[in-house]
């Protein structure tokens, strides 16, 4: 900062001898000002999990563990990434789940932070095969499984996770016949696979107030003898096509 602060003064002294305008050496100096600021905000930035150079001793060895020991106390069944931080929603396969949220800082591999958890409103999350994400209003929303249906949760302060809202999804129950399995997010329309249920289809165009859509004529949810007769499992919508898949025997 001395020396920006030194180079403004020369151009003081030359724009004196040349009877230039003050404007110009207040201008370095406001660009000087917000060039250190924006460095500074740069810094703040989340983390994020670079590539790196790993020795040949760790290639595919275990570095680093996402557990008890450091703020995930109960199964999980997958992670995600958010604002560069790594997501797990934990929970137990029963209907008591005793979830919750965490979130890691992976900077260092061998060496996961824990950073934000939460076991406020977790109590009904279940077992996440899937999360899905949408950007609405300058907030960031996640869906989340759950125990009797979906649950929203706004994740913008990763510090903060806040539950929005919930949907309980009309005959859900814990487990693999019946239980809300995996979701795709392409908004307004959250797609549910709901196992031998069939697919919910759930109106998030206000997230704090999603509904299951009226399908006039149709049933919701979609029933699996309307979708090849087979429990349904991972689901994603892409584009105007919906995929589904079965738990339990060839089909798609």
């Amino acid at each position: 900062m001395k020396t920006r602060l030194r180079q403004t003064a020369k151009l003081c002294h030359w724009a004196a001898r040349l009877r230039l305008p003050l404007l110009l050496p207040l201008a370095v100096l406001l660009v000087a000002l917000w060039t250190l600021d924006g460095a500074s905000r740069a810094e703040a930035r989340p983390p994020s999990f670079a590539n790196r150079t790993y020795p040949v001793e760790q290639v595919f060895h275990v570095l680093g563990a996402l557990n008890a020991m450091n703020g995930a106390p109960q199964e999980h069944s997958s992670v995600v990434f958010h604002q560069g931080y790594v997501a797990q929603v934990y929970s137990e396969e029963n209907d008591r789940p005793r979830g919750g949220i965490a979130f890691f800082d992976l900077t260092d591999p061998a060496a996961p932070r824990l950073v934000a958890r939460t076991e406020e409103n977790t109590n009904r999350l279940a077992e996440q095969h899937a999360i899905g994400f949408h950007n609405q209003d300058g907030r960031q929303y996640a869906a989340l499984l759950a125990i009797d249906g979906v649950e929203i949760w706004d994740w913008t302060n990763v510090a903060q996770p806040q539950q929005v809202s919930r949907v309980t999804l009309p005959g859900v129950a814990v487990g693999y016949g019946v239980g809300a399995w995996w979701l795709a997010w392409q908004a307004p329309y959250l797609y549910v696979s709901g196992a031998s249920n069939g697919i919910y289809i759930i109106d998030t165009s206000d997230p704090a107030h999603p509904f299951l859509v009226d399908r006039d004529d149709g049933p919701n949810p979609i029933p699996t003898s309307e979708t090849g007769g087979f429990r349904i499992g991972p689901i994603f919508a892409v584009g105007n096509l919906l995929v589904i898949s079965a738990n339990d025997g060839r089909g798609y």
